[in-house]
């Protein structure tokens, strides 16, 4: 008799060995399903804060352009004001000057 493994031992510990490899495997592919259930999630997570930051950032957006209405509206109002108190200034001094015969002085 010699010391090798029978043909049939050989296919037995490669059927081990296979079996062995095979449950490793089953392992690592039940750790990456939990793993992806973890990054679905996550990504879902994720989307409703990406949702949520787009919904402020067109709040945002709105209020900017309302508030850049206001303030161009506000503008206009300042340069008619300013417009109709140099109108009156104007008056008042015309006023002033003709009143003292044509000199500003009195």
């Amino acid at each position: 008799m010699t010391n090798q493994p029978s043909r049939l031992d050989q296919i037995e510990d490669l059927l081990l060995q296979t079996a062995t490899n095979l449950n490793q495997v089953t392992i690592k592919l039940d750790r990456v399903a939990e793993q992806q259930t973890i990054n679905t999630q996550s990504i879902g997570n994720l989307t409703v804060k990406v949702d949520q930051l787009t919904t402020k950032i067109d709040n945002l957006t709105a209020d900017v352009a309302s508030l850049t209405e206001i303030t161009m509206h506000d503008i206009q109002h300042a340069e008619d004001d300013r417009e109709a108190w140099q109108a009156e200034i104007r008056r008042i001094w015309e006023y002033l000057r003709d009143r003292n015969g044509g000199s500003a002085a009195a």
